[in-house]
């Protein structure tokens, strides 16, 4: 049974009773909202600047030398905003050999320690991308020297807040909600 994102959050907001939590399902949900759309148009800003040089090159015979580093650069954000999507609609690879075994709360301790560490994971993630990204933020492009690396690398740590935002609304989903086993 495939499981829509979208319901599982109305069912989300009139299922759970307290208002705090609910308050946070709803912000997350329109976080989410919005990093669809912002993601949305860099995607389509890369496409577009791709398929400028792509043009250039074979119609003009020129090279656009910042395309390709810009083209990364977007990507970069389009993947970490992904990523924090990815896991609020739980569409993150999972080896469950082992879990598909257990019921009830054993298995949901199991996913709550498994998402325990994840965000674990991501806190160490946050502070090692803001150390790197102050780190770089001398150094600039070479084809473009007006932007600073640190617009890259800061991408690792904004991306791993939206993962820990979501992560932590699906905790309360499987907790206070409930989450159906597939």
């Amino acid at each position: 049974m495939k499981v829509n994102e979208s319901n599982v959050q109305v069912q989300s907001f009139q299922i759970v009773e307290n208002s705090l939590l609910k308050g946070y399902l709803k912000f997350v949900y329109r976080v989410n909202w919005f990093i669809k759309g912002f993601a949305g148009l860099l995607l389509v800003l890369m496409s577009l600047i791709v398929f400028g040089a792509v043009l250039s090159r074979f119609i003009a015979n020129i090279s656009i030398a910042w395309v390709e580093q810009i083209a990364v650069f977007l990507m970069a954000w389009v993947v970490v905003f992904g990523t924090a999507l990815a896991i609020r609609a739980r569409h993150m690879i999972a080896v469950e050999a082992f879990a598909m075994n257990l019921k009830g709360n054993t298995w949901k301790g199991l996913k709550t320690l498994v998402m325990i560490i994840c965000l674990v994971f991501l806190a160490i993630l946050v502070d090692a991308g803001l150390k790197m990204a102050n780190l770089a933020a001398m150094q600039y492009l070479p084809t473009l020297t007006w932007i600073s690396m640190y617009w890259v690398y800061i991408a690792i740590p904004v991306g791993a807040c939206f993962m820990i935002l979501n992560m932590v609304a699906n905790l309360i989903e499987l907790w206070a909600v409930g989450e159906a086993r597939e």
